[in-house]
């Protein structure tokens, strides 16, 4: 009797371990992209149609026009924020799958202003 339940018992322990795994998800939404989870879908090398200026994304840094600003950045659904040093400079944009517009949003102050009045316009991939 005793070696049935300890049978019953290890039997038992398997399943929900068993459970645990068939019920953990492992791959999280991607609903919230204000961090850099999808960064990809900026991966690679914009050229400003205006001047052929460039940003180049690659993970999470962004390098603008050779070097000139260095950083990183996040975004949202509309937003994307360069980050240097501490100093943030915001953009509203619309991406397609070649076609990236920035535009310098309204919540920049200071010398975010003038930063993001350089760098916007309309890129291609």
């Amino acid at each position: 009797m005793k070696n049935t339940i300890n049978l019953f018992l290890i039997i038992a322990s398997f399943a929900v371990i068993g459970l645990v795994f068939v019920g953990c998800d492992n791959n999280p939404s991607d609903n919230d992209n204000s961090t850099n989870d999808n960064s990809t879908k900026f991966e690679g090398t914009w050229v400003r149609q205006s001047d052929s200026a460039t940003i180049v994304f690659k993970n999470n840094t962004v390098n603008v026009a050779n070097g000139t600003y260095v950083g990183t950045f996040t975004y949202t659904d509309t937003e994307i924020t360069f980050t240097r040093q501490g100093n943030e400079i915001y953009f509203d944009y619309t991406l397609n799958s070649s076609t990236l517009v920035l535009t310098a949003s309204s919540k920049n102050t200071g010398e975010g202003i003038a930063g993001a009045e350089q760098i916007q316009g309309t890129f291609t991939k």
